[in-house]
């Protein structure tokens, strides 16, 4: 996998050198290796981590915080140890704790850094990081369609590198066997967010009226890849967040008002096959696959995990990210949002939940002169949250980044984006 790592930060590198964009804001073209890092006392310090180290060493040393900022941020870290301490969790959960804090602290860097420079540029360094990482997903494709044993493409264990993963999974009591795409995260449910984001930030930036032809082929071209590699996956959670949310942007800013009852009817269509029993995916694939309700899909080992939860200690929870440890019943929860009630009990788990779930909407009501933006934005942000539910990964960078990008353009920046509103 190091080899298709490589070629595609040359990509990115190339796109920073021509268009001269700021180099605080490859951070961006980082976060979506998630598979490699230094092991440190064992937890996995990440490339964008590092580089967002190194930026905290030679950049700008003035950092400021707001006080109920700091309070709040005091007031959680202090109850991440109080239901820990409570719950009879062992080292690892706190070190749980210790990476997430982390991410966190990666990402205020990466905010105090960002605020004095353009902001229009991050949005175009996340596009084309969209589009470099997809150039590599279709010929990753091209060479899995071919049965090509290029080093690299395949792994048969989630721990070893490999772009494609083997999945061996259950459907109605029968063994199945097949390929995923997972680019360089460790699980194909997490690959829709790096295409999902640039597609929708895409959009925004197609509908200016001084964007050039060249401009707009090139998202065109990104569409396709999203579209291509998200279908590759076999994620359906990922397909129908990638497709409905395009859909929500299109359907608030398309001007043409029957295109609008077009979109408007295809989004229907994609909530119905969602929760529905017409499970299109498995269609397109020609092979079965559990749907949500079934015995072995996502609904039945939440239910299981939050079965865990109640016979152990439904107060403080088992520990921060005890289940997806394998810790009990050898089950992961495959859902961010389960795994903070069950790792952190009933009434902390649920705050934390309602903090990330109403996070955008405060953005939405706080802004009123950059709103257009700040609606993809919050676009952007739910289709994070809503990927989340069919992951487990409570240390998700994207979505802590995202809210400090949120912050950014919200935050006295109006003069740095006046000119793309």
């Amino acid at each position: 996998m190091i080899i298709w790592i490589i070629l595609y930060l040359f990509l990115l590198i190339y796109i920073f050198i021509k268009y001269k964009y700021k180099w605080i804001h490859f951070v961006w073209g980082l976060i979506p290796i998630q598979f490699f890092g230094i092991d440190l006392f064992g937890a996995k310090i990440k490339p964008y981590m590092i580089y967002t180290f190194f930026i905290f060493l030679f950049g700008n040393k003035k950092y400021k915080i707001n006080i109920i900022t700091a309070i709040i941020i005091f007031v959680i870290i202090l109850c991440q140890i109080f239901v820990n301490f409570f719950n009879d969790s062992n080292i690892q959960s706190y070190k749980n704790q210790l990476i997430v804090f982390s991410v966190w602290f990666f990402a205020y860097i990466y905010y105090n850094q960002a605020k004095n420079n353009k902001l229009d540029e991050i949005l175009y360094v996340i596009f084309y990081c969209g589009i470099m990482y997809g150039i590599i997903s279709i010929i990753a494709v091209v060479f899995h369609k071919f049965n090509m044993l290029i080093p690299g493409l395949y792994s048969t264990n989630r721990f070893i590198p490999g772009l494609f993963l083997k999945y061996d999974n259950m459907f109605e009591e029968s063994f199945i066997t097949f390929y995923r795409y997972r680019g360089f995260t460790g699980d194909p449910n997490l690959v829709s967010i790096s295409f999902t984001i640039p597609c929708i930030i895409g959009f925004y930036l197609f509908r200016l009226q001084e964007q050039s032809l060249l401009y707009k082929i090139q998202y065109l071209i990104l569409l396709l890849l999203s579209f291509i590699t998200i279908y590759y996956t076999n994620s359906r959670t990922g397909l129908i967040v990638f497709v409905i949310s395009l859909l929500i942007e299109y359907i608030l800013f398309e001007k043409n008002n029957i295109i609008k009852i077009i979109f408007a009817i295809l989004f229907l269509f994609f909530v119905y096959y969602y929760f529905g029993n017409f499970d299109l995916l498995s269609i397109l694939f020609q092979y079965k696959r559990s749907s949500l309700l079934s015995d072995y899909g996502r609904m039945s080992i939440w239910m299981k995990s939050i079965k865990i939860l109640l016979n152990n200690n439904i107060y403080f929870g088992i520990g921060t990210s005890r289940m997806v440890a394998n810790e009990y019943n050898s089950i992961y929860t495959h859902n961010t949002w389960v795994e903070w009630i069950c790792g952190n009990g009933i009434i902390f788990g649920l705050i934390i939940d309602l903090f990330f779930f109403f996070l955008g909407i405060y953005y939405l009501l706080k802004e009123k002169i950059n709103l257009r933006i700040i609606i993809s934005l919050v676009n952007c942000y739910y289709a994070i949250v809503i990927s989340l539910f069919t992951v487990d990964e409570i240390a998700n960078c994207y979505i802590v980044y995202f809210i400090m990008l949120l912050f950014l353009f919200t935050n006295k920046n109006i003069n740095n984006i006046a000119n793309i509103n």
